[in-house]
């Protein structure tokens, strides 16, 4: 009986799942006026694949209830973020899409030579990017922001993972990091960039914590690079070093990580 009960739980899980995506899909889709519906529908299907693959084969569940909750959640995270798409932001209006214009009309040698805006550099490589393709660049700036709460949001669970074993904590750091009210504001509705190195700095945790240091000193190198309140991070490496997680000859993988991102700029 419990086999069979389990395996109705999972089914109606499913189709249920599937009703709320469909629903869902048609909200958000319906949501977008302006030019980019596909583009954006697509990157957030590719979002969507790449991070149920992650979950599916660097398993943050041993259970497959946890793993198809954290899966649908992934969905309907990032398909009800597409109702905010839409807004348009004071910074967007005298900033960003400013400065994605400009870009459009430079060469990109000009593009790295020339000051432009007052954000680090890997975010302007971003805009750079975005300047390139003929969609509207609004969607564009926050679908990148999109994706970095996927990959905080792993980030999140991971690090849940390292210090409880109790799976339903682990799937509600995950949903929790998709879900605060914080992370949708500010990548889905006001296209900010926070995110990013938010994401980058948790993964720097991670790797910490793993006993990884170079690649956590990569990531908070990135981090730094995107935006420099990273630096609040930095007591963090006083702790990695005293706690024997990290070793002073180590500390080398930070600069030289910050010094290759901006170097295309130099």
């Amino acid at each position: 009986m419990s086999s069979k009960s389990d395996a109705l739980c999972r089914w109606t899980l499913i189709l249920g799942g599937a009703v709320a995506m469909l629903a869902v899909t048609w909200i958000g889709v319906g949501s977008l006026n302006g030019p980019g519906e596909v583009f954006c529908l697509v990157s957030l299907l590719l979002f969507w694949v790449a991070g149920s693959l992650c979950l599916l084969f660097c398993p943050l569940f041993q259970r497959p209830e946890h793993t198809i909750c954290a899966i649908l959640g992934l969905y309907l995270c990032l398909f009800l973020r597409l109702c905010l798409f839409d807004y348009i932001s004071p910074d967007y209006v005298s900033f960003l899409s400013q400065w994605t214009q400009a870009m459009r009309n430079m060469t990109v040698r000009q593009v790295l030579t020339t000051p432009i805006g007052d954000y680090n550099m890997p975010y302007l490589y971003l805009l750079l990017l975005i300047s390139r393709l003929k969609v509207y660049d609004l969607y564009c700036i926050k679908l990148w922001s999109v994706l970095a709460d996927v990959l905080l949001a792993v980030a999140a669970g991971k690090l849940a993972k390292l210090l409880t074993r109790r799976e339903g904590l682990v799937l509600g750091a995950f949903l929790g990091a998709l879900l605060a009210p914080t992370m949708v504001l500010n990548s889905a509705y006001w296209g900010q960039c926070d995110g990013i190195y938010a994401c980058f700095s948790l993964w720097g945790l991670y790797y910490g914590l793993k006993k990884r240091p170079a690649w956590s000193m990569v990531f908070f190198a990135l981090a730094f690079s995107f935006k420099l309140q990273a630096v609040f991070l930095m007591p963090v490496f006083l702790v990695y070093l005293f706690a024997r997680k990290i070793k002073w000859w180590q500390l080398v993988f930070f600069p030289v990580t910050y010094l290759v991102v901006v170097l295309p700029c130099v």
